[in-house]
């Protein structure tokens, strides 16, 4: 049986309207003859809608739009308003107003524009019509983002399997392939474009037996983490007396007494990136006064007996000692001891090396834009992770919440003129092959490459961006992170060059990295304390709202992020 439905009495509406995206920030004003006028069927027919199945007569005024640009002449609004207004009252009494209009337009001295022009409307058409108010697609995006997140729990269980079942993902590791090997099995399902896994030739260093004992003035095994790249002891470990150092000034004041000893570097945490000098180049320093071995106390300004290790730098002293970091609780006790006047002897034993380079792979995924699917929006995280913990938050939790952004845009049903590109980058742990690899495989294609977005430290509450690009791109980014208000993520800093996009920066590619509150990040990094528990559901989610907003919005704008 088949039910058609017939409406008796004919519909009356009108359809019309002004859009455009201004920048606050500009000083060239919008005029009437940056405005494309569409009236007549030509509007009609711009909606695409059958009309006439619902009996609905459409009585076209006119739609005004311009691209993106600076603030609206009052003048010109003030004189397009009124004939809009005049059209509008000439062909009442309607049923409905479509009232086509963006949400982003600034006129100078009226602080409501759209509002203004909404609120003479509806004096026109009385209480009964009913307005429909067509905005931006944006606005009404972000929040759709934001809620379809609430509840939803593929990327935090996606991010417990991987961080459970694969654990720690060094280069060269079986872990880190068979992680890869899953994400692209996933990501296949998931239904993205030219899924696959680019290979990279990394350097592969392996831990080994490691052990710390103190033997003088008492007996007792300590944590002990090898720093990557350190070198081996020799077979049973080396035996020396420690001289504690606050500095590379006091081991300099000290530089006579170190030779034979092992260094202890017992520098409170400031920042990471003033107190990781003693992890890169402490042996070096140590070397080059005598010293058979370097220590140094946890970079984190919190810990748990957790020793925190990392990559050090490149061995320049002639000659090469072993390196590795103790825990805060120890080095502290170590130091009061030493400062007593004491003999503190320890015997250290560490059998790292380094293997044959050995083949791993970046992921590349796609989601294909609709209008131009050749310029490209990479958003990314690093797949690899030190040998300790689970890697969670450094970086398994950023390469998720990647993936998870773009993925959700296309389950919504969004079609962005651009192509989204998840990117996950393998060996930026020890030795960032994986992001030089990516823009040379890629150097063809890199003036399409719009923008790249990283996730690196962490998926704590997320905050906002660091932007790193052009002034007048920097202008578009501040405009877009008004969307992210809401989850208190609109906060855009100077810096975006996170270690994975800087090469693509290098191009001439205006890059960005999400930035979180990070007040906790350096309890866990490169530790075994970096597990899954450690990550918040709403936090988390968050992080992909972001991710999702300021990538789709950006994909999606009309006009291209100036470089």
């Amino acid at each position: 049986m088949t039910i058609i439905f017939i409406i008796s009495n004919p519909k009356r509406i009108a359809i019309g309207g002004i859009s455009t995206e201004c920048s606050t920030y500009s000083p060239l004003f919008q005029t009437e003859d940056d405005f494309n006028k569409i009236e007549g069927d030509s509007l009609v027919e711009l909606l695409n809608f059958p009309f006439e199945c619902f009996n609905i007569h459409a009585h076209p005024l006119f739609f005004c739009k311009s691209l993106p640009g600076g603030p609206v002449e009052a003048k010109f609004f003030s004189s397009i308003k009124e004939k809009f207004l005049k059209l509008l009252k000439s062909a009442c009494p309607l049923e409905g107003l479509l009232l086509l209009i963006h949400g982003a337009m600034h006129v100078p001295d009226i602080e409501d524009p759209e509002g203004n022009w909404l609120s003479e409307v509806r004096s026109i058409v009385g209480d009964s019509c009913i307005i429909a108010v067509c905005f931006d697609l944006h606005g009404n995006v972000t929040e759709k983002i934001i809620r379809s997140l609430d509840d939803d729990s593929l990327a935090y269980n996606r991010l417990a399997y991987l961080c459970d079942m694969f654990g720690p993902r060094l280069s060269g590791s079986k872990n880190l392939e068979k992680a890869i090997d899953w994400i692209i099995k996933e990501m296949k399902m998931d239904g993205l474009s030219n899924v696959r896994g680019e290979r990279v030739k990394v350097p592969t260093w392996i831990r080994g037996e490691e052990s710390l004992k103190i033997l003088v003035p008492f007996e007792k095994e300590l944590n002990v983490l090898g720093v990557g790249g350190s070198v081996a002891t020799p077979k049973g470990g080396i035996r020396g007396e420690i001289i504690v150092v606050d500095s590379f000034e006091e081991l300099d004041r000290n530089k006579n007494n170190v030779k034979g000893k092992i260094v202890l570097y017992n520098v409170p945490f400031t920042s990471y990136g003033e107190t990781v000098q003693y992890r890169y180049d402490g042996p070096n320093r140590a070397a080059d006064y005598g010293a058979i071995g370097s220590l140094i106390r946890s970079i984190g300004p919190w810990s748990m007996d957790t020793p925190h290790t990392g990559t050090m730098g490149e061995y320049k002293s002639i000659k090469k000692i072993p390196h590795a970091s103790i825990t805060m609780e120890d080095a502290m006790m170590i130091s009061r001891i030493y400062n007593r006047g004491q003999k503190v002897v320890v015997k250290l034993n560490m059998q790292a090396k380094f293997v044959s380079d050995r083949w791993s792979r970046n992921i590349v995924a796609d989601f294909i834009g609709s209008k131009y699917p050749e310029e490209i929006i990479v958003l990314g995280g690093h797949i690899d992770s030190w040998d300790v913990g689970q890697g969670a938050h450094d970086d398994a939790g950023g390469c998720v919440a990647a993936w998870r952004a773009v993925t959700l845009i296309k389950e919504l049903g969004l079609k962005p003129k651009r192509t989204l590109r998840i990117v996950l980058w393998t060996n930026e742990e020890n030795g960032g092959r994986g992001n030089k690899n990516y823009r040379d495989e890629h150097k063809a294609e890199l003036d399409n490459h719009i923008l790249a977005i990283e996730s690196d430290g962490g998926v704590f509450a997320p905050k906002g961006f660091g932007f790193t690009g052009s002034v007048d791109a920097r202008k578009i980014i501040f405009d877009i992170a008004d969307l992210l208000d809401p989850i208190g993520a609109g906060k855009i800093t100077k810096w975006g060059r996170a270690a994975d996009v800087a090469p693509l920066n290098d191009e001439g590619v205006p890059v960005m990295s999400l930035n979180v509150d990070g007040s906790k990040y350096f309890w866990y990094h490169h530790t075994e304390a970096d597990t899954f528990d450690k990550v918040d559901f709403r936090e988390f989610n968050n992080c992909i709202a972001t991710m999702a907003i300021m990538g789709y919005v950006i994909a999606d704008m009309d006009m291209i992020l100036p470089r």
